[in-house]
C-alpha cells in the first residue's frame, strides 16, 4: 500500500522549501534533502485502512499524525514545521539504510509487539534525535551516523 500511496502523491510533490533544506543541512546529507519531495494537503488528509495494533495494516496510521513518508515523498496533513521535517527525515535515513521492505516489516513487527508506536525503535530514535535537534538546532550532528550506530548495535 505504501508504494501505491507514493505513486498517488508523487505527481503533486515539490522540492522541500529552500529555507528548510538549509536548516536541515547540518544534520542530513545534501543528496537526501534533494531527493525528498513534499506534498502539503489542503482540506483533505491521507486515508488509511483502520487496524488494531495486533492486526496491522500494510502501513501504520495514527489519527493524530502530522504526515507520512512514502519512500521519498513526504505527505503532510498539517503545515510542515522544521521539527516535523527533521523527524520525517530521520525516518527517511532509517528507511534508506535498511531498505523500504525491511523497514516496514521491522516497524510493523515492533508495533504489534509493543502495541504502541512510541515503543517502536524507529520512533524512539526519531523522537530522541528530534528532541536533541529542538534543544540546539544550531549545533549540527550527523543523523546518518546515529542511524548507522543503531544498525550496528541491532537496536531496531
Amino acid at each position: 500500500m505504501w508504494r501505491e500511496k507514493r505513486e498517488r502523491y508523487a505527481p503533486r510533490a515539490t522540492e522541500l522549501p529552500a529555507e528548510m533544506k538549509l536548516a536541515m543541512l547540518p544534520f542530513f546529507p545534501a543528496r537526501l534533502l534533494e531527493e525528498i519531495r513534499f506534498v502539503q494537503l489542503r482540506g483533505d488528509s491521507i486515508e488509511f485502512p483502520k487496524a488494531k495494533p495486533r492486526e496491522p495494516a500494510d502501513f501504520p496510521f495514527w489519527e493524530h499524525a502530522h504526515g507520512h513518508l512514502f519512500l521519498d515523498v513526504l505527505v503532510m496533513n498539517r503545515r510542515l514545521t522544521e521539527r516535523q521535517l527533521f523527524h520525517s527525515l530521520v525516518h527517511a535515513m532509517q528507511m534508506r539504510r535498511l531498505g523500504p521492505e525491511r523497514y516496514v516489516q521491522t516497524y510493523l513487527r515492533a508495533l504489534a509487539r509493543t502495541e504502541s508506536r512510541l515503543g517502536v525503535p524507529f520512533e524512539i530514535q526519531a523522537f530522541n534525535l528530534e528532541a536533541r535537534y529542538a534543544t540546539a538546532p544550531g549545533e549540527g550532528f550527523a543523523v546518518e551516523d546515529q542511524v548507522e550506530m543503531w544498525v550496528r548495535k541491532k537496536l531496531y
